[in-house]
């Protein structure tokens, strides 16, 4: 348990932006609360527009992509009260974190701790493990995100890509470890077709993807889907999450945030990249197709 860590009164956690890390990091706080006798707050100091973010992006000019979520304020997490000890803690936390992601082959893996006084501070993705279980975490998404509805579409098919935040690759980030290559969607979506051929009506296709990506996909669909319906998503991030938390079957990309919504959400079966192989995922009793 994260809590044995911690012999300060308080724990403060720098939730980072993405509703997918966001998760993970809410999961792994909630696992907190369960033992640890002290107080429990998040900083919105990497997750707003403000002057930190400002400065990653235009001083250091390392894209840092803000996204217009904080499932924290909803979920019975105080925001925590910054005062210069939050700063001193976060480029301690940022220049530890940078050092465990060079030792560490998992993309986005683990925390860091630093102690300032009575408090621990925390930066982290926490993506090496899921710290609830799944009824405990399809609970926690259904009070973090509103308007989600059980509303399973049995005859729909839904496709995520990733190839990272458009506003992070003009930084120069690679994005090449978590994007996946055209043998995974090739082989997910002629299984699919084998096996649920005449199920499928409508197939939707979301996430952040480049034309050629998309072209590519779209052939590879028509090749074994000649008569179901191709479409684009163009609405918002929620709009795509209740997509996939909906949809009969699900192919995921190398993200956290298809897998939030495709593993706890109410498709039957869901095809996921061997990123999340080391994911406790044994505990739905949905079709789970690692390739």
């Amino acid at each position: 348990m994260l809590s044995k860590l911690f012999c300060k009164k308080r724990i403060v956690i720098f939730p980072t932006s993405g509703l997918g890390n966001s998760l993970h990091q809410l999961s792994a706080i909630k696992n907190i609360k369960k033992n640890f006798k002290g107080n429990v707050f998040y900083s919105d100091l990497v997750s707003t527009n403000n002057i930190v973010t400002y400065f990653l992006n235009n001083i250091l000019l390392r894209p840092w992509t803000i996204h217009q979520n904080n499932i924290f304020k909803d979920n019975n997490i105080k925001k925590n009260k910054d005062t210069i000890f939050s700063y001193i803690a976060l480029i301690i936390l940022f220049y530890k974190f940078k050092n465990h992601r060079k030792n560490n082959i998992k993309l986005l893996s683990g925390y860091c701790a630093c102690n300032i006084f009575n408090t621990t501070y925390l930066f982290g993705y926490f993506q090496d493990k899921t710290f609830l279980n799944w009824s405990e975490s399809r609970i926690m998404i259904k009070d973090s995100i509103k308007n989600l509805e059980d509303n399973i579409k049995k005859d729909i098919l839904t496709i995520h890509i990733r190839e990272g935040d458009p506003q992070a690759k003009k930084g120069g980030i690679s994005f090449s470890k978590c994007t996946l290559d055209n043998n995974y969607y090739s082989n997910t979506i002629n299984d699919v077709s084998q096996k649920y051929f005449n199920k499928i009506k409508k197939i939707y296709i979301v996430g952040i993807y480049s034309n050629s990506k998309l072209n590519k996909i779209k052939k590879l669909i028509n090749d074994k889907f000649n008569k179901a319906e191709i479409i684009i998503s163009v609405g918002s991030y929620l709009d795509d999450f209740s997509l996939i938390w909906n949809s009969n079957i699900v192919i995921a990309s190398n993200s956290t945030f298809s897998f939030w919504s495709g593993y706890y959400g109410d498709s039957n079966v869901i095809y996921m990249p061997s990123l999340f192989m080391n994911y406790r995922l044994d505990e739905s009793k949905k079709k789970i197709k690692i390739y």
